[in-house]
């Protein structure tokens, strides 16, 4: 007895953006339709989960700009060394090491910042009486700008007796461009890191 033999079907798959898309030629008439629809339901899901993806590391940011810490110190960073190249640029000469004693410079801008935070956080208490105002932040910043204020006199005061020893460079070196500097620099770290947050 012979075998019937069914007609042979040739199915292609095709992938777009859009979907997977099944498209089936069959050698006879008979069963076309019936052969597309169970191909299109038991391969469909196999071949949406087979399509290449892009891998994790092609939409991850560079750890380095997603650190807030990098972010809020490098900027006043560049900000002042861009003040030393404005003294370098007004003065209308080569570099000269006064350009880099930015003690009064890193202190201003502390002062300042913590003067301009202490009005965001006394603002509520004069504009919205019913909002609740942190009294140990306010405190904290008022005790900062004070103490901004007097080592700013203090660096003002070192900088008047060593910027005119221009025959001690040494000497200037260490209280200006390292002392001074060092207390500029570490107000506003404390100001960015502890005062205001980050």
């Amino acid at each position: 007895m012979a075998l019937e033999q069914k007609p042979l079907t040739r199915i292609a798959f095709r992938a777009s953006p859009q979907g997977v898309r099944v498209a089936a030629r069959a050698t006879a008439t008979g069963g076309e339709n019936d052969t597309v629809s169970a191909c299109r339901a038991s391969n469909a899901p196999r071949l949406l989960k087979s399509r290449p993806r892009c891998p994790a590391s092609c939409t991850q940011r560079p750890p380095v700009l997603t650190n807030s810490y990098f972010i809020a110190l490098s900027v006043p960073l560049l900000l002042l060394l861009c003040s030393a190249l404005a003294k370098k640029l007004v003065r209308g000469s080569g570099w000269a090491r006064t350009d880099f004693f930015l003690g009064v410079e890193m202190a201003l801008a502390a002062l300042a910042s913590g003067f301009v935070n202490f009005l965001d956080l006394s603002k509520p208490a004069l504009t919205s009486p019913s909002v609740p105002v942190s009294a140990l932040k306010t405190t904290e910043t008022a005790v900062f700008v004070v103490l901004c204020f007097f080592l700013l006199l203090w660096i003002l005061s070192v900088h008047q007796d060593w910027e005119k020893r221009a025959h001690n460079p040494k000497g200037q070196w260490f209280w200006l461009g390292i002392v001074a500097n060092l207390i500029g620099a570490a107000l506003m770290v404390t100001f960015i890191v502890f005062i205001k947050g980050i």
